[in-house]
């Protein structure tokens, strides 16, 4: 039998390998998902990208917990709900928000969200893994559906 939280099988032993930290990439724009999974994939994560946080939640039952990175403004359920949903739903997985607008309501947002949690497009890689691992091991609280 294979063990999820291990990466190996279920006999116990120490020795298999860790599992990469999970990142799900929510954004409409294909090249921001492009760009921003090649390169977590590239410093080492499992990545799964989505277009929608409809499609998200809709694989939501069978993602193992991990870290989000998603954009404010996505059609239909914006990221901002996306997260609130999860919070509601009992799911605290660790989000970094990203917006290319530039309306001035990054302020409640950041309120909300945390400082370091919020990057305006176009954001340095460099931010963007700060971000990330200013949440911890990606594993946030709450793990959510198994």
């Amino acid at each position: 039998m294979h063990d999820a939280a291990t990466g190996g099988e279920g006999n116990g032993k120490s020795d298999a390998l860790p599992s990469k930290p999970k990142v799900y990439v929510i954004d409409d724009d294909p090249s921001v998902r492009k760009a921003v999974s090649q390169f977590l994939t590239s410093m080492g994560m499992d990545v799964k990208s989505f277009g929608a946080a409809e499609d998200f939640q809709a694989q939501l039952p069978n993602l193992a917990a991990g870290s989000l990175i998603v954009d404010m403004q996505l059609p239909g359920i914006s990221g901002l709900e996306l997260l609130r949903q999860m919070v509601r739903g009992g799911i605290r997985w660790p989000a970094v928000v990203i917006s290319g607008s530039h309306e001035g309501n990054e302020e409640a947002v950041l309120a909300e969200l945390g400082r370091d949690r919020y990057l305006r497009k176009p954001f340095a890689p460099a931010a963007l893994l700060r971000a990330l691992h200013c949440q911890g091991p990606g594993q946030g609280q709450g793990s959510g559906p198994a």
